[in-house]
């Protein structure tokens, strides 16, 4: 991301030096928190009236290749608490074991994420990405307190990407009957915390402000713009709940992001700064 917010201050001062954008403004936001949920970065501007409901469109630089993001998947995430009573392994009758019950329910969502795995969207997707909502249980776990007691505390995680047609309040209320049939089949004493739930997003690939956009990309890259959904969670969010046309352009590649040989190609981040400057040009010029 600090490619992006490279690109995006010298394509804006580009725009501005170039007499591009008129009597129009651009404003960049430059925020924290987009992996864990955006509520202390563009959920804070969202919740105090940060965002202007007049602007005319919104591009993030997420590192999108040569391709436009124009939806984006929501996110339902969840922590599974248990509560037991510990005991000596030697006198492990007397105990109540957790993982047990951990193990217990975990099944069953385990299933339901296979299920909706099978249920691909009807957005256009990168060939190589899964075109089903995304599950994952037991991203993190936890309890005991030591090798020879019964367990009187777990915890796992479920965390989930759902494509933009899944209704995401019916899906946490699945998930949530899932763990408490399970919690009843075994007895099991059972919390759960919803720890994220952010809606999905989508701006039609026809839009105007797309199709200016896809204009840019083609015009400094020299091939037609992709339009693809992201298989995760975007800030477009927050602007698409104020009717903000919205996307996500920039330079430098997913498959990379987040590991060990993370990186951007510097002549990327020149052209993504020449998209902006020519995007900030077709809708405010």
């Amino acid at each position: 991301m600090k490619g992006g917010i490279v690109s995006m201050l010298y394509g804006a001062a580009a725009a501005q030096d170039l007499g591009l954008i008129g009597d129009g403004r651009i404003v960049i936001h430059v925020v924290p928190d987009e992996e864990t949920g955006s509520v202390v970065g563009a959920g804070h501007l969202r919740e105090h009236n940060l965002i202007d409901p007049s602007a005319v469109a919104m591009v993030t630089g997420e590192p999108s290749g040569s391709s436009i993001w124009n939806a984006a998947r929501g996110a339902v995430s969840l922590k599974v608490g248990f509560e037991g009573r510990e005991a000596h392994v030697g006198q492990a009758a007397f105990g109540i074991n957790t993982f047990a019950h951990m193990v217990h329910i975990a099944r069953p969502l385990l299933a339901y994420a296979e299920e909706k795995a099978g249920r691909p969207t009807g957005y256009t997707m990168d060939p190589d990405d899964p075109t089903g909502s995304m599950v994952v249980v037991g991203g993190l776990f936890g309890g005991g307190s030591n090798f020879n007691v019964v367990p009187a505390d777990a915890w796992f995680t479920v965390d989930s990407r759902f494509n933009p047609e899944e209704d995401l309040a019916a899906e946490l209320e699945r998930m949530q009957t899932i763990i408490r049939e399970a919690a009843a089949e075994v007895d099991a004493k059972v919390t759960v915390e919803v720890t994220q739930f952010q809606p999905p997003a989508g701006t039609p690939a026809d839009h105007p402000a797309g199709a200016a956009l896809a204009r840019c990309v083609e015009e400094v890259r020299g091939i037609p713009a992709r339009f693809e959904m992201c298989g995760g969670i975007l800030e477009i969010r927050w602007y698409d709940q104020l009717g903000i046309p919205a996307f996500a352009f920039g330079a430098g590649r997913l498959d990379v992001s987040h590991g060990p040989n993370e990186h951007v190609d510097e002549q990327e981040l020149f052209k993504a700064a020449a998209v902006y400057a020519c995007y900030a040009g077709e809708v405010l010029g």
